[in-house]
């Protein structure tokens, strides 16, 4: 019983561990996706979790999206050019969310292959071929599952602080333990070169012992 105690709680220990990871991962990069591309948190960590079921990474998302905001900014008629909308907020600035859903369906309804891939290149640049199993999903496929992400995978901006808080945290944690590494290593290395003079001395003399009396076994030497 004991044996089982020892064991479960240590599995309790090691998914605590794997559970802080999880969310330390998930709250910084919905941070960092945030602030690269406009997306609310929220939105952010929906993405992520969505891109990831169809094998899209992070970092595929935020290029292409964050190539999308420089379209956005450069060459706005693009987006008209390919049946897209150019979604705006009530403040005039991007709405990052619906223009990207504007422009997946806009790409989805061009049946040509060679047409299609042209024009998610003006929108997306080159990266685009990374987002091509997302871009399949279609704009109401991707709405659907942006809406079905599970609570617990949706970031707010308090966990995210939390998050940062937390890395901060450990960073200084971290400062601190190396610096009484240091400190505690340079305390040490008098004491062991000491401690390796002896030990030399004591081979030494064994190894005279063992000239002068050449009969004695031979573990003075080991000593």
């Amino acid at each position: 019983a004991g044996n089982l105690a020892l064991a479960g709680g240590a599995a309790l220990v090691a998914f605590g561990v794997k559970s802080v990871g999880a969310f330390q991962a998930l709250a910084l990069e919905s941070g960092k996706m945030s602030d690269a591309l406009g997306l609310t948190t929220e939105e952010a960590s929906r993405y992520i979790e969505v891109a990831n079921d169809v094998g899209v990474s992070t970092e595929s998302i935020t290029n292409s999206i964050g190539r999308m905001n420089v379209t956005a900014a450069k060459t706005p008629d693009a987006f008209a050019a390919i049946g897209a909308e150019l979604v705006k907020n009530a403040d005039g600035t991007t709405n990052v969310n619906e223009t990207f859903l504007s422009t997946v369906a806009a790409l989805n309804k061009i049946p040509d292959a060679t047409q299609r891939a042209a024009a998610a290149q003006k929108i997306f640049g080159k990266g685009w071929k990374d987002m091509a199993e997302l871009i399949g999903v279609g704009a109401d496929g991707i709405r659907t599952a942006l809406d079905s992400v599970e609570g617990g995978k949706v970031i707010d901006d308090k966990e995210v602080e939390r998050a940062k808080k937390f890395r901060d945290s450990l960073d200084a944690l971290r400062g601190v333990s190396e610096e009484l590494g240091i400190v505690v290593g340079g305390a040490l290395v008098p004491a062991l070169t000491d401690a390796a003079d002896a030990l030399m001395t004591v081979k030494d003399a064994a190894a005279a012992a063992g000239d002068i009396l050449p009969d004695m076994p031979g573990w003075f030497d080991d000593v």
